[in-house]
C-alpha cells in the first residue's frame, strides 16, 4: 500500500477513528492506552483547577531541582520528598 493509498483510507475512518490511529501513531511503544491518556488529561484539568482556585500551594520549579539535588548528595531516595 502506498502512502498516498493509506491517507484515502484514512479518510474513509471516523473522526474518532482518526483520533485512534493517530493516537497508535505518534505513542508507539509507550504503553499509554487511549483511556490511560483521558485518565491524565482529566488529572491534568483537575490539579490545574485546584491551582487557579488557590487550593493547592505551587512550589518554582528551581526549588524543586534544588530538593532534588540535595537529596541525592545526601543520598536519600528523591521519592522521599513527596
Amino acid at each position: 500500500m502506498t502512502l498516498d493509498e493509506v491517507r484515502e483510507a484514512v479518510k474513509a475512518l471516523t473522526p474518532e477513528e482518526q483520533a485512534i490511529l493517530a493516537h497508535d501513531l505518534l505513542k508507539p511503544g509507550t504503553g499509554m492506552t487511549l483511556d490511560i491518556e483521558k485518565a491524565w488529561v482529566a488529572e491534568s484539568a483537575r490539579r490545574y483547577q485546584e491551582i487557579l482556585n488557590g487550593e493547592v500551594e505551587t512550589i518554582p520549579a528551581e526549588q524543586v531541582f534544588e530538593r532534588i539535588e540535595r537529596a541525592r548528595a545526601e543520598g536519600r531516595p528523591v521519592s522521599s520528598l513527596i
